[in-house]
């Protein structure tokens, strides 16, 4: 029954976006923005022409094999022998409304395997997650991006679906899938190695569990956990025991840092207790097989490519983006406001966070925050070049424009991210997790010069798919406020066109 549900709302999701997608054919017919490099790629592969390549195009062409792919595929079905019909813009920008389709039902799938481990449950279970996915599917950077021939629809398909598939302990597929998005954008290798983390995380867990912990695959020895088990409750290994912890239980009122550091160094390290031992006893080295043969190959073309980045790489070149983390904290705070704006629970806490810390805010957080803000934000070429994006008008009309502002902005990342830690830390995600994720954004989005939204949106989607949102108030205040926002995205888009005064081309804002 739920099978049939899903697979109905997932048509009307498709129907309701093709019929957007109309209006985007209608409006803007011709390859816009990007469009006009990718485009004409894709229909160079369709046509058979793998040799062909713009250097203007800078990620691998997981993009094009896979809509060269189901051109020739729809040829086959339907007996055409026209190569380029199904790869006119129309069409490509098709293929992505599709996959966005199938980043809905996945993000179903993704809500109701949390949500069945949650203690506490909504009214009319099935119904929310329904409605969580088609909120979630509605976030502005994703939906809009669906209807131009980008990559970002088929990149976090495939990142979802290897995040998925680790969550379901089916390790082959999660790496299938990790490298399919690779092929999309070089940096997923990133989250493909967040995946592999949290295998290894969640096998730490299971050190300290004496039951059965469904989360690790079947293949790990019984015997071992239970042996393992019966060590721990004699002696632990106060690393793995603070990662397999909720920051509220390992950082409690006894907690004492500098005992901490002198038994880790003392008992973990050189008393060599489960850090060198006991730790392949549980690790399962081969369900990890996979994800290591994915890293090897990239590491080896990164090394023949002599860097990530193919094509031209005078405007990809990587720098210490600092400030990067406090965007992404704002983004994301800023997409999920419905989870504290109108919790007075939470709004005190952040207040009472800045009152009880008020004095090493002041004198050492801010200022550090303002040192990183000074020293490591970088301004993009195009970032000022551009002006049918909202970054554009975000830092010429109010960063770049008032000197004092980016300064002033020190106590709302602060802020941001206060609250982004303690929405996971109260979802129940451990040290481990919080360290791995945090790393893995980092590393993600720091060497990026650019400020770009659509570099957030894989990010974004981890965080909110771990974040315990079982209100229906919430949850309907998000979809409105994504609705809201898209309105006003393709509002914007058809209606308030412009031209620039050297060219006779028509112009819209996006983001």
């Amino acid at each position: 029954m739920s099978s049939l549900i899903l697979i109905s709302s997932g048509i009307i999701y498709f129907q309701i976006s093709l019929f957007i997608l109309n209006y985007f054919d209608q409006y803007v017919h011709s390859p816009y923005m990007d469009e006009i490099f990718h485009v004409p790629q894709a229909q160079q592969y369709c046509l058979g022409n793998y040799n062909e390549w713009n250097d203007k195009i800078t990620t691998l062409p997981g993009l094009y094999l896979i809509s060269s792919t189901i051109s020739r595929i729809l040829n086959l079905t339907f007996g055409i022998e026209e190569s380029l019909r199904f790869c006119d813009t129309y069409w490509l920008r098709l293929s992505n409304v599709f996959l966005s389709t199938l980043i809905y039902i996945l993000l179903f799938k993704i809500i109701d395997h949390f949500n069945s481990k949650r203690l506490s449950s909504p009214k009319l279970p099935l119904l929310f997650n329904i409605v969580s996915a088609f909120s979630l599917s509605l976030f502005p950077l994703n939906y809009f991006f669906q209807f131009l021939y980008y990559t970002d629809s088929g990149s976090t398909l495939c990142v979802l679906m290897a995040y998925y598939f680790q969550l379901k302990s089916n390790y082959e597929f999660s790496a299938i899938f990790g490298s399919i998005a690779i092929l999309y954008r070089q940096t997923n290798i990133i989250w493909l190695g967040f995946c592999a983390i949290l295998f290894i995380l969640t096998n730490i867990e299971s050190m300290f569990q004496t039951k059965k912990d469904t989360r690790v695959k079947k293949n790990i020895d019984e015997l071992t956990l239970l042996a393992v088990a019966q060590q721990r409750s004699k002696k632990h290994s106060n690393l793995f025991e603070l990662v397999a912890k909720t920051p509220t239980e390992a950082f409690d009122k006894h907690f004492d840092a500098k005992k901490f550091i002198q038994k880790l160094y003392r008992e973990d390290f050189m008393g060599k207790k489960i850090i060198y031992s006991e730790i392949f006893r549980v690790f399962d080295y081969k369900s990890l097989q996979p994800h290591i043969m994915v890293a090897s190959i990239f590491v080896f073309f990164v090394f023949v490519n002599n860097g990530i980045v193919v094509g031209d790489r005078s405007n990809h070149q990587a720098c210490f983006h600092l400030s990067q983390i406090f965007y992404f904290s704002s983004f994301s705070c800023f997409f999920t406001a419905s989870t504290f704006l109108f919790n007075l629970k939470k709004i005190k806490n952040l207040f009472e966070f800045f009152r009880v810390n008020f004095k090493a805010v002041i004198v050492v957080i801010l200022p550090i925050f303002c040192l990183i803000i000074h020293n490591f934000s970088y301004e993009h070429p195009f970032l000022l070049a551009d002006n049918r994006h909202f970054t554009f008008y975000i830092w010429s009309k109010l960063i770049r424009k008032y000197k004092l502002i980016k300064f002033a902005l020190a106590p709302v990342y602060l802020a941001a991210i206060y609250l982004m830690y303690k929405n996971l830390s109260n979802s129940g995600k451990t040290v481990g997790w919080l360290i791995s994720y945090f790393l893995c954004t980092f590393v993600c989005l720091v060497p990026q010069k650019l400020i770009e939204f659509r570099y957030f949106i894989i990010p974004f989607y981890i965080y909110r798919l771990n974040i315990n949102l079982n209100s229906w108030k919430q949850l309907i205040l998000e979809l409105a406020f994504y609705f809201l926002i898209n309105m006003a995205t393709i509002y914007l888009f058809f209606n308030k066109t412009f031209k620039w005064p050297n060219s006779e081309e028509t112009q819209r804002f996006m983001w």
